[in-house]
């Protein structure tokens, strides 16, 4: 999973990640959310971006990296139910 989201950032080998849960959807999808830091292209940290994708079978699929305000809809909306999904300071 995280290698996954490191080929979409900037500068993969600096991701941090923080909180990552799963969970089911109804129609029986595991949807996975989490946050990730990394640097952006003048080597500062970005800050936290949230991030979503879904498990097929053993394979990670990233369907979004929040870092504008449709993405971070989107996100919030996917990941929403999930209980431990924190949307506060981040």
């Amino acid at each position: 999973m995280r290698a996954s989201v490191r080929n979409g950032l900037i500068d993969p080998e600096s991701a941090r990640f923080d909180p990552v849960v799963a969970g089911r959807t109804p129609e029986g999808e595991v949807v996975v959310c989490g946050w990730v830091n990394s640097k952006n292209r003048m080597g500062g940290y970005a800050g936290k971006q949230p991030f979503t994708g879904q498990l097929v079978g053993t394979e990670f699929k990233l369907d979004r990296i929040g870092s504008d305000y449709m993405q971070r809809a989107f996100i919030q909306d996917r990941c929403g139910s999930l209980g431990d999904f924190y949307w506060g300071n981040a």
